[in-house]
């Protein structure tokens, strides 16, 4: 299975994140009900799971408005999946930044976010997916938590999200 790991700062926007893509799952940025920016997988029924909440005091120490990382992530994630590399999220460690990244290793090509250096990146994957943390580990969620290394499987994490629908979509930031 595929997983992510946060690993560098984002980049420029790569397309939109409300593309469709070929398969049943697609993904969005959006605002929840609550008021937080949030990436949703949109199944191929139309439900909208939630998948990261941009949770901003992780986020906005590079630079990047929750609004931009939630954005360009989206459309990452849209790419990987696309080309088959969405299965999971892996948090760990990429050129000694903490990362979270779409397969199980971190590389250039599965980095999909990087953390401030003093985070643990399985502590912030889990809080940002609602994963729970803890011995009683879900078999969709794997630990290895003393290096900050973990993995969520990406339909496990789905089956256990509730549909929420968007308050609004999320369009590019330089719209």
């Amino acid at each position: 299975t595929l997983l992510l790991s946060s690993v560098a700062a984002l980049g420029a926007a790569i397309g939109s994140p409300k593309a469709a893509i070929a398969g049943t799952t697609s993904f969005e940025c959006g605002v929840s009900d609550s008021g937080l920016l949030t990436t949703y997988a949109i199944r191929s029924d139309g439900n909208h799971k939630p998948v990261i909440r941009w949770v901003s005091h992780h986020f906005s120490w590079g630079g990047y408005t929750p609004q931009q990382r939630c954005y360009e992530v989206s459309g990452r994630m849209n790419r990987l999946y696309q080309q088959g590399r969405l299965n999971g999220f892996t948090s760990g460690w990429l050129n000694g930044q903490p990362v979270i990244c779409s397969s199980s290793y971190c590389s250039s090509d599965t980095l999909l976010f990087t953390l401030r250096p003093d985070q643990n990146p399985w502590a912030v994957l889990a809080e940002v997916t609602g994963a729970a943390v803890g011995a009683s580990s879900p078999s969709w969620q794997t630990v290895q938590d003393t290096e900050g290394v973990g993995s969520i499987d990406l339909e496990g994490l789905l089956e256990n999200q509730e549909t929420e629908t968007p308050v609004e979509s999320v369009e590019s930031p330089e719209s």
